[in-house]
């Protein structure tokens, strides 16, 4: 049981994250689980980017977005070097999970709108992950 412990040690990832620094920047925070790598953006303004760049390891499986305090999104855009990803969350959909098309879902819980991607959407050989995004404002 040991040696399971430290050979995912070893292979658990590090990242280096590159967020916007402008005044009522949304914060960023990356949280890695088991397989599953989640990335909770709190709302402060509304829109931003982030940049997640693997140093060492592997990416997770699983990718996880969380929105916090966001009622909908006009625009989310997640990248790789090889894949991109567009999609929208209005506030008139009101389903308990929304498909968003090529994998991607989505579902509202209480006041965060979380984004599930498809299984190793980011591959194992990409170097970094980016998001970006826009609150709905109307």
């Amino acid at each position: 049981m040991l040696g399971i412990g430290v050979a995912e040690a070893r292979n658990a990832p590090t990242f280096h994250q590159i967020n916007e620094t402008r005044a009522r920047a949304d914060s960023i925070r990356i949280n890695v689980k088991k397989r599953e790598l989640t990335v909770l953006v709190k709302h402060n303004g509304g829109i931003g980017k982030t940049k997640i760049e693997l140093e060492t390891g592997d990416w997770p499986d699983n990718l996880k977005l969380v929105f916090q305090n966001f009622g909908a999104l006009e625009g989310c855009k997640v990248s790789t070097s090889t894949r991109q990803f567009d999609a929208s969350v209005p506030h008139s959909v009101k389903e308990r999970i929304i498909q968003l098309g090529e994998g991607f879902s989505a579902r509202r819980r209480n006041k965060k709108i979380c984004i599930d991607a498809p299984p190793n959407f980011i591959r194992k050989n990409e170097k970094f992950l980016q998001l970006e995004w826009v609150d709905f404002y109307r």
